[in-house]
């Protein structure tokens, strides 16, 4: 759930909320199915929609989740603390900037960016030798004597090359890494991106403050080469179907 937020007319921020949810109405129950095909199997898709107004969640769109899920609760608890926490956010923004300022509050926006985009960079100087860090994770797809779409036995691979510089600057190769595969084990540019924002988070950057400063590190064209039509970056994006990625 995103919102924006609003301060004499203008939009100054953004407030967002995320959780996974343990059930989407697929072709077989849970979030991420192993016979899962394509994106047309797992079961509600939307697009970007509004989901309620002044702070009321849309009744129409948790009738669908109900009906459309085999254990919706789940999924209705998670939006309510979603919402509740944007809201907390929301509050909380307006607050700061009406003790100190709109201007006061976007410059200590950028400044407190820029400060985790140092400690980010420092933090990989400090904990990583410099060099080059190679490995390659082998992908076995059983679905020879499987009731799947495609019952075919394969071996895929994703190949991934770390270079550290001394000025503690990472850059990620995929050259190497597989054409996409026939099953639940591809996974978009985007789902790429953030299982490298959250591995470097949880193994290295825990201390730091988590914004779009680390993105500016990590994520950048000149730290990440994703090779076309991959299985970590297909050209058809039915085709991503899981947060994939056992390099890491």
């Amino acid at each position: 759930l995103v919102t924006p937020v609003f301060y004499n007319g203008e939009v100054v921020a953004w407030a967002g909320g995320l959780t996974h949810v343990p059930e989407t109405g697929a072709t077989e129950a849970g979030g991420s199915s192993a016979n899962i095909m394509s994106r047309f199997d797992e079961g509600i898709y939307w697009p970007c929609i509004r989901v309620g107004e002044n702070w009321e969640l849309n009744s129409n769109l948790e009738r669908i989740v109900e009906r459309g899920t085999r254990s919706p609760l789940w999924w209705l608890l998670d939006e309510r603390a979603k919402a509740a926490g944007i809201r907390m956010i929301h509050d909380g923004v307006i607050e700061l900037i009406e003790e100190f300022g709109a201007d006061y509050y976007t410059k200590a926006t950028y400044e407190y960016i820029e400060d985790t985009r140092q400690a980010t960079k420092k933090k990989l100087a400090t904990l990583l030798f410099p060099g080059k860090y190679q490995v390659v994770v082998r992908v076995d797809v059983p679905y020879g004597n499987k009731p799947v779409r495609y019952p075919v036995d394969y071996l895929g691979q994703v190949a991934l090359e770390m270079t550290v510089t001394a000025k503690g600057e990472i850059i990620l190769d995929f050259d190497g890494t597989s054409p996409p595969m026939k099953g639940a084990v591809n996974c978009s540019l985007p789902c790429l991106t953030g299982n490298v924002m959250s591995w470097a988070m949880q193994e290295l950057l825990f201390d730091v403050k988590y914004n779009h400063g680390i993105f500016q590190v990590l994520a950048t064209p000149s730290s990440l080469n994703v090779p076309d039509n991959t299985c970590v970056n297909p050209k058809d994006i039915t085709i991503a179907t899981s947060v994939f990625l056992p390099a890491f």
